[in-house]
């Protein structure tokens, strides 16, 4: 790209992350201006996008760090905006814990240095997390789950 190319995306990634964050101005029905803020939707998502961009470019427009800043302020005070940001999951439903499926795998592993077999292994694993014999079986086909995910890791020597 060239250094043109680079400047005009770039004023236009910081465009739109001011109307994303600050709003816009909208003359209404009666013919006075006011403050206006972008709906859901298509162009509110390419928006984040730019601010996005913006951020992750290591060096964003102080304006918008400060625009930012104002949503993220808890207090209803004088440099707080009158929006403020709201974090929410993505999906719904049941989460992944990455962390925890990486403690399991490098249990197994760690169980597969003194048991004989990888089934060994996992049931080793498995009775660890406790519970009623009822749960154990699922714990266990839960164990080699994540196993099965985690083993190219494994014998990549990587855990």
């Amino acid at each position: 790209m060239t250094d043109k190319h680079e400047r005009d995306r770039r004023d236009e990634w910081t465009t739109m992350s001011r109307v994303l964050l600050g709003g816009y101005i909208s003359e209404g029905d009666n013919g006075f201006s006011s403050s206006a803020y972008l709906p859901e939707g298509d162009y509110q998502i390419e928006c984040r996008r730019a601010l996005a961009m913006l951020l992750n470019s290591g060096n964003p427009p102080k304006d918008i760090l400060r625009l930012l800043a104002r949503l993220f302020e808890p207090d209803d005070c004088e440099s707080a905006s009158e929006r403020t940001l709201v974090f929410k999951f993505r999906r719904k439903g049941r989460r992944r814990d990455h962390h925890y499926r990486s403690a399991i795998a490098q249990k197994v592993a760690d169980a597969l240095k003194t048991e004989k077999t990888v089934e060994v292994a996992i049931a080793s694993v498995a009775k660890e997390l406790g519970g009623t014999e009822d749960t154990e079986l699922e714990k266990e086909e839960s164990v080699r789950k994540i196993w099965q995910a985690y083993k190219p890791f494994y014998d990549a020597g990587v855990i």
